[in-house]
């Protein structure tokens, strides 16, 4: 999975265009994709700082203003190029920030579209992200830490007295648009012993690469 997507347009024209190749009519679906498109954007625009090498999402604000309205005439268009493996992982963590808004046919109307545009066996690779047990969020900091990977102390505090602390007291979550299991309130509860699971888990999955107690996004080796 080498090759590149790559994607220009404001959010509402790259929509469009989707809609446009799948023939889309149905609103519920168009509504759905709409959605998706937008929550796709946000979450690379967010973590643009994390891609690897050659991958890139650019915005390119409007510069038209409107003196008498108050705001912006034009959206902002962006310029997205990235490996297919990095926009697949986000087009999954996407779809699993829509999971509990959407209703059921826009939620089948996704995961139809990522089955059309990720065939085969990468798709289920990602599919197997499981929300609920930390797994898309270990999979997008292990994306961030870049050539530096990640280990089971992701998520604990450094030694105090020699005893290190099961999870930093009050440590906020960093995703909280996920459903999670692992957190009480804001609060994340992932210890070392799960986090360690976890990452064996996409290691296996071929998500993550294990070399020695390190675990890496698969493009920065």
């Amino acid at each position: 999975m080498d090759e590149n997507i790559k994607m220009h347009g404001t959010k509402g024209a790259i929509a469009e265009s989707i809609l446009g190749q799948l023939q889309i009519q149905n609103p519920e679906e168009v509504s759905a994709m709409k959605r998706y498109v937008d929550t796709l954007i946000d979450t690379l625009e967010t973590n643009y700082r994390s891609l690897p090498e050659g991958e890139r999402i650019r915005k390119e604000s409007p510069r038209g203003y409107d003196s008498n309205q108050g705001f912006l005439t034009e959206d902002a268009v962006y310029f997205v190029n990235m490996k297919k493996m990095t926009f697949l992982l986000f087009s999954v963590v996407a779809k699993l920030k829509l999971e509990n808004v959407c209703g059921p046919v826009a939620s089948a109307f996704i995961e139809s579209f990522l089955e059309a545009q990720f065939q085969g066996e990468d798709l289920a690779l990602f599919g197997k992200l499981n929300n609920a047990e930390g797994e898309s969020c270990v999979a997008l900091e292990a994306m961030k830490a870049r050539e530096k990977g990640i280990s089971r102390e992701l998520f604990t505090g450094a030694k105090k007295f020699g005893i290190r602390r099961k999870v930093i007291e009050g440590r906020e979550c960093g995703h909280n648009e996920f459903f999670c299991g692992l957190r009480r309130g804001t609060q994340c509860l992932c210890d070392e012993e799960r986090t360690e699971s976890i990452c064996e888990k996409l290691a296996e999955n071929r998500i993550l690469i294990k070399k020695g107690r390190k675990y890496y996004y698969t493009d920065f080796l």
